[in-house]
Formats: C-alpha cells, structure tokens, sequence
C-alpha cells in the first residue's frame, strides 16, 4: 500500500463510528468506495459523512438492506419480519462475516430484547 492510501486492513476502518457506530469500511463500501484503496481524504470524508447523523442513518439502513438480501427472508416484508429476523439482521450488522459466532448471536438477542423499544422510538 502506498503513502496516502488508508486500505481496509488497517484498524482504524474496523473501528464503528459515528451515532449508529458502523464501521468506516463498511461505510465506504455502502458509498461505493474500495475501500482497499482509498485515500487518506477520502477516507476523512468518509469518516466525516458518518458523524452526520442523516448521513448515517442512510448508510446504516442501506447496510442493513444489504444484509437482508443476504439472508434467508429477503422477500419477507418489513411489518412481518420476526423477531429472530430482526436478530439475525442485527447479528449480521454486528457480527460481519462472523455473525453466527456467540458473540454475534449474543449482540442479535439483545437487540431483540429491546426491539419493542426500537419501534416506540421510531414512532416518535
């Protein structure tokens, strides 16, 4: 890797930033950069569009969109999608490519745990 360029081995693109705390890779690649060859400015604009909390939740929801069409209930409409649904998503969201570690699972089911709280919110 040359001077400039960020690559996404490096740590500092596995860390989760921003108000939904999603990874700057991840980011980068929902924003249609590689990030294995980004440069430094790129990867600060990058990193600053997630500290934007409308930024955010744009990368975050096109992410998790992506990660249901990777699932088993792509099909399945949001109104009914089930609760082991949603924590698989979260699972997935959190777990990377790992997601069907303990850790993972473990991270799906608290999301589960406080889903009627996610919907309370989201109804404002």
């Amino acid at each position: 890797m040359g001077y400039g360029h960020v690559g996404h081995t490096g740590e500092a693109d596995r860390t989760s930033t921003g108000p939904i705390a999603i990874q700057i890779r991840r980011s980068a690649e929902v924003l249609g950069h590689a990030p294995e060859s980004m440069t430094r400015a790129q990867r600060d604009e990058v990193e600053t569009a997630t500290q934007d909390p409308a930024t955010d939740v744009y990368i975050a929801s096109e992410y998790l969109a992506q990660l249901k069409a990777e699932s088993s209930f792509t099909d399945v409409p949001a109104e009914e999608t089930t609760r082991a649904q949603y924590e698989e998503l979260a699972a997935r969201y959190n777990g990377g490519p790992g997601w069907q570690t303990e850790d993972a699972q473990a991270d799906g089911r608290g999301f589960g745990y406080h889903l009627h709280d996610a919907r309370q919110a989201l109804r404002g």
